[in-house]
């Protein structure tokens, strides 16, 4: 792990991948923090998008999971190789790689009872949000939630969690459209969750930042 902070810099780096060894000590991230605390802050405010009422997706980027995966070191004082690589590979599904966009999905009521009610009715929710680009298929998110343990409670199955981790995978159809001005549309098609709202240009031209248009087309896909 890297022990200077990075005092000339309002956000941690951007490295293409995230490691022990590019990754602050807890001291220099304290010193860090300080510095750039409120500066975090606003890269992730700035990322996130609420569709509806009650449901907001927080779209990352490298820099923000940097910041998730520092705070949680800080959080738990880990400093063991072991545990901090754990964390990188808890938050690795949502490292954006190209041709996708990945999201923290939270589902927010400020009621309890309300809250368990609507996490009860909201089962599958993470798999009917999209992303609608014109003259394309909708792109539905993918869930990158972790898989359930033996020792999960049987009343979780009947309800969904407040918190899902997604992605949107695109074509290069799809990249190509984006990164040429296309609108985006965001939406959920859930029985009892149906929202829409167009994505702004402000948010667009930050995830457009996240796309490659060089990337080899999967099996199966073509550039034209």
């Amino acid at each position: 792990m890297s022990t200077e902070p990075y005092p000339e810099m309002s956000l941690l780096p951007v490295m293409g991948h995230i490691e022990v060894d590019n990754l602050m000590t807890l001291e220099a991230y304290a010193k860090f923090r300080q510095r750039h605390h409120r500066h975090l802050i606003a890269e992730r405010q700035r990322r996130g998008v609420n569709l509806g009422q009650n449901m907001r997706l927080q779209f990352e980027s490298e820099q923000t999971l940097r910041y998730q995966i520092q705070e949680m070191l800080r959080i738990e004082r880990l400093f063991e190789e072991a545990d901090i690589r754990a964390e990188i590979e808890a938050f690795a599904p949502l490292m954006p790689q190209g041709r996708n966009w990945s999201a923290t999905m939270m589902l927010q009521f400020a009621e309890p009872e309300e809250r368990r009610l609507a996490l009860e009715r909201l089962v599958g929710v993470e798999a009917c949000v999209y992303l609608q680009i014109p003259h394309h298929d909708r792109v539905y998110a993918l869930s990158q939630d972790e898989r359930p343990t033996e020792n999960a409670h049987p009343s979780d199955a009947q309800k969904t969690s407040a918190v899902h981790f997604v992605t949107f995978e695109f074509t290069q159809k799809m990249i190509q459209a984006l990164l040429s001005g296309a609108l985006v549309q965001l939406g959920c098609d859930h029985a009892h969750y149906s929202q829409a709202c167009e994505l702004s240009d402000e948010i667009l031209s930050v995830l457009k930042q996240d796309l490659k248009q060089d990337l080899k087309p999967q099996v199966g896909e073509s550039f034209t």
